[in-house]
């Protein structure tokens, strides 16, 4: 396989409740389908739904999660912060309803390229009950994040955590060692600076600058949507779809030898990227 194919979702927050600033909850379902849609004639090897499929409530995820069923191409969930949204025993049921390993990461091939689907709730205040220690792990390490002065030192952002960084690190030197070109996705960017990025943005920053063979690392949860290119990785953060009434935001990339040509549809827009 020479060329690469992947629809692209972000930020659906799917939820049975009225709309609240600009974020209209309900309309989730109808503007998935037309998405969906959408990316169907391009016939993608395999489409990445970034994360927030929901908003609050564990029951709006199964509805969610049909739609996707009746897609051709096989489907990679991410968990996003809103997916934790949920009562505090239904916490630990996020990760396996979205058919994820209960660290929330993996990887997997598909021709040449290694993809390498991030858990950026690995560290955070939403993913666990109150009470249980990675929750005040993740309470000490906003509290130093706070302290350093950085921009995304919020709440609402997470971080993937030591063995997470360490596993990711295995995978690139592995995957440059075999000749293989690597995809990141991940519900958060980590470029360019903004207030939604990882806790472990320095971390990702000094990462990637070791290795040229990462061409793109695909994020939602900046709902305006971004791009920046560090180092060869080119960092596209999709528009989230729950910010508008009826208007779509998706998108289809190809990746290529020597460039990634990204469609989009409804709000999201095109782009060429040399690689």
């Amino acid at each position: 396989m020479d060329d690469l194919k992947i629809g692209l979702i972000a930020d659906i927050q799917y939820a049975d409740a009225d709309p609240f600033k600009n974020r209209h909850f309900k309309n989730g379902l109808k503007k998935l389908d037309h998405c969906l849609e959408s990316l169907r004639p391009y016939s993608p090897d395999f489409l990445v739904n970034l994360g927030d499929s929901i908003d609050h409530g564990f029951q709006n995820l199964r509805p969610v999660l049909d739609k996707f069923d009746n897609f051709t191409a096989p489907i990679y969930h991410l968990a996003g912060n809103h997916d934790f949204e949920v009562a505090e025993t239904e916490k630990e049921s996020v990760l396996s309803m979205l058919g994820l390993p209960t660290c929330g990461y993996h990887s997997f091939t598909i021709g040449k390229y290694r993809c390498l689907l991030l858990n950026s709730n690995a560290v955070s205040l939403h993913a666990y009950p109150n009470g249980h220690r990675c929750h005040a792990k993740a309470s000490q390490r906003l509290k130093d994040l706070e302290r350093d002065g950085y921009v995304y030192a919020n709440f609402w952002n997470g971080g993937l955590g030591y063995q997470q960084l360490q596993w990711m690190k295995k995978e690139l030197q592995f995957s440059r060692q075999v000749g293989e070109t690597v995809l990141i996705f991940c519900h958060q960017p980590f470029y360019p600076e903004d207030r939604h990025n990882l806790w472990d943005t320095q971390s990702i920053l000094k990462m990637i600058s070791n290795y040229n063979h990462v061409v793109a690392w695909f994020c939602g949860h900046n709902h305006d949507g971004n791009y920046g290119l560090w180092n060869r990785c080119h960092c596209i953060n999709l528009k989230g779809l729950v910010e508008t009434e009826t208007e779509i935001c998706c998108a289809y990339a190809e990746i290529q030898e020597d460039v990634i040509e990204i469609k989009g549809f409804g709000r999201e827009r095109d782009l060429r990227l040399i690689l």
